[in-house]
């Protein structure tokens, strides 16, 4: 896979089958209630721009539960926000690594409900970015049809009530 810039275990939910690991628990009541998982708080993010390394972005609480490898993600980037692509997810960042925890900025928004990105076009877009020295987050966006990642471009003009007021 494609080097990234942290050496930190990525997230995996258990789904061994073990009780308390994705399976429903019944407690003494006899209610079923779903097992407590532990949720990614970090996604790291390729980016389309020209730098050769990815960004690591804090999960706000309501996107913990839904984001996925594979999935877009609008994050602040310099001044503006930007539609970046999750390649991994963590729940916590190694202790070993020297990191001012107000540095790390927050995700926006999730952009998809499934990830469009599958592991094999992760896989193959690392391969390539590496192999041709491209950006991945470049690589990555010339993998998914053209027109998903379009900008939009919000633009105000004054009626001629506004202008009479």
């Amino acid at each position: 896979m494609f080097p990234v810039s942290q050496s930190y275990a990525p997230f995996a939910p258990a789904s061994d089958g073990a009780p308390g690991a994705d399976q429903a628990e019944s407690g003494g009541d006899g209610v079923r209630s779903p097992a407590r998982l532990a949720l990614p708080q970090y996604a790291e993010v390729a980016v389309p721009v020209h730098v050769f390394q990815t960004f690591t972005y804090q999960l706000p609480h309501a996107l913990r539960a839904e984001a996925r490898v594979g999935a877009r993600l609008l994050v602040p980037f310099g001044r503006k926000l930007i539609t970046g692509y999750i390649v991994a997810l963590y729940e916590e960042l190694d202790p070993a690594i020297e990191f001012d925890a107000a540095s790390i900025k927050q995700a926006e928004e999730l952009l998809d409900a499934e990830p469009l990105l599958t592991p094999e076009v992760l896989d193959i877009s690392g391969w390539i970015a590496e192999y041709y020295s491209a950006p991945w987050g470049e690589v990555l966006k010339g993998a998914l049809p053209s027109g998903l990642n379009q900008t939009i471009e919000q633009m105000f003009a004054i009626t001629s009530e506004g202008r009479m007021s």
